[in-house]
């Protein structure tokens, strides 16, 4: 095939434009993966993995470009199938490149929002057998909804922070460590959900609860503690617990 010179009356200097365009995406987008940038970056260049997609929209266009030239030629159809083939295959590995690039990033976005998740978790329990009553209630948001042992402590943030003061103004909350942990998150990962088993002054209880992240952290929106009861003693916890909850079944 002969090579096609484009006067500078048929050249588009639109695509110089253009190819300059997606190199710069393609730089910014690594340069954000691999090292430290402000937290505002991302959401403006995180779109650099479309440079790579435009660059085989320009690959395409000059073999197109070529194609039609030589048409007047009468080049062999099979020239157009090879072409063709070539062309497809590219776009082809373009898309599955895409799809690989998506997948890492989202798992290593995970792995970060796992750990950040955990230390806040851990920080959350230190803070409460410091009896540091600042701290603790600043890892909840606003909305925030605790759901304790009895069945009557169902409590917004206020009324929480109403029952808890009493307790740790006397230096001593609750210490809680975690002994098992597991982290789920949404497909988009703005919040999370988890269950841990605790070592508490209860011996075993079980923690449970909802996580949105807001700016940068990661804060707790709901969190449910349960004491658990082992099964070969279920029957004895029923008849103690029977006299005082039946009062309470009574008013629903």
């Amino acid at each position: 095939m002969e090579k096609i010179n484009l006067s500078p009356q048929n050249k588009l200097y639109g695509l110089d434009h253009l190819r300059a365009l997606v190199t710069i995406t393609v730089l910014f987008f690594h340069y954000i993966r691999f090292y430290g940038h402000p937290a505002w970056f991302p959401k403006v260049l995180n779109f650099g993995w479309t440079g790579v997609d435009l660059f085989f929209v320009l690959c395409s266009f000059l073999i197109a470009s070529q194609l039609f030239a030589q048409m007047k030629k009468q080049i062999k159809s099979s020239h157009y199938l090879i072409l063709f083939l070539c062309s497809f295959m590219l776009l082809f590995e373009s898309n599955g490149q895409n799809l690989r690039v998506t997948k890492e990033n989202q798992s290593d976005k995970e792995a970060k929002s796992r750990q950040q998740i955990t230390a806040m978790l851990d920080s959350f329990n230190i803070a409460a057998a410091k009896a540091d009553f600042k701290t603790y209630f600043n890892f909840y948001t606003e909305d925030a909804i605790f759901i304790g042992t009895d069945a009557s402590e169902r409590w917004d943030k206020k009324a929480f922070m109403d029952y808890a003061k009493p307790h740790f103004d006397k230096g001593k909350a609750w210490n809680f460590t975690s002994l098992e942990r597991h982290i789920y998150f949404d497909k988009k990962g703005s919040f999370a959900w988890f269950d841990e088993l605790l070592k508490t002054q209860m011996k075993i209880c079980r923690g449970s609860g909802v996580i949105v992240k807001q700016g940068n952290n990661w804060k707790v929106q709901q969190y449910v503690l349960s004491a658990s009861i082992p099964n070969d003693i279920m029957n004895a916890v029923v008849k103690m617990k029977t006299p005082i909850e039946d009062s309470m079944i009574k008013k629903y």
